[in-house]
């Protein structure tokens, strides 16, 4: 499927919520996504209902933007958001979470089938090639989550989706390399815990700040 960004994304955000939108996408952001985990695991707490925490990653993301250039890397991450606020939207919440990866909060899952089958139909949803100017750029999508337990913290379930993703390695790679602005500590440990060793000191140029930012890199050898 080619797919070719033409439409802003809107998603509706409960009203007392305080607005939080990732600058590039028009996603929530993953300060959002946090209060939702904290949201949906009391209610879980409470009523024993649980719920579907997936990351949906761009695998092929720092390959498009090296291959590519940013500019289409970011037409890349549009395209994937767009997809997947239609996909999701009427049956859960989707957000921007990490560089290369999004957020899907679906309430009322309870069996590992479930969410295997929301997997595969979510993978067979996003766009494989996004068109951009005469080209042709290929994109390469996985998907990972977990079920929420009422006895697992935000923290816990947060970690271990990250873990999942990790070991389903997409792009069969020896070594994984991570990077964090330095002004969200929160995704750094994210990070550490799912077994990444800090390399050092960067810099990156943030599109939806218009400003170079300053990083921490980070590496795991698979």
């Amino acid at each position: 499927m080619v797919f070719k960004r033409s439409t802003p994304i809107e998603q509706a955000i409960e009203p007392e919520a305080p607005s939080h939108v990732d600058g590039l996408t028009g996603l929530p952001d993953r300060w959002q996504v946090e209060v939702w985990i904290s949201e949906h695991l009391a209610r879980s707490q409470r009523t024993g209902d649980r719920f579907g925490f997936f990351l949906v990653s761009v695998a092929n993301l720092t390959e498009i933007n090296a291959g590519y250039g940013s500019a289409v890397g970011d037409e890349v991450l549009q395209a994937v958001a767009e997809s997947l606020n239609r996909v999701v939207s009427q049956s859960g919440l989707v957000a921007r979470y990490l560089g290369s990866e999004f957020a899907i909060i679906r309430p009322g899952l309870f069996a590992i089938e479930e969410m295997s089958r929301i997997a595969r139909s979510t993978m067979d949803a996003l766009p494989r090639q996004v068109s951009f100017e005469s080209f042709v750029v290929p994109v390469r999508i996985a998907v990972a989550g977990i079920i929420s337990n009422p006895d697992l913290s935000d923290w816990a379930l947060v970690v271990d989706s990250e873990q999942a993703l990790v070991e389903a390695n997409p792009m069969d790679n020896a070594t994984m390399f991570g990077s964090v602005f330095q002004d969200n500590p929160a995704s750094a440990r994210v990070l550490t815990h799912s077994g990444f060793d800090y390399l050092g000191d960067a810099e990156a140029f943030c599109v939806a700040r218009d400003a170079t930012v300053p990083t921490w890199t980070y590496s795991r050898n698979l």
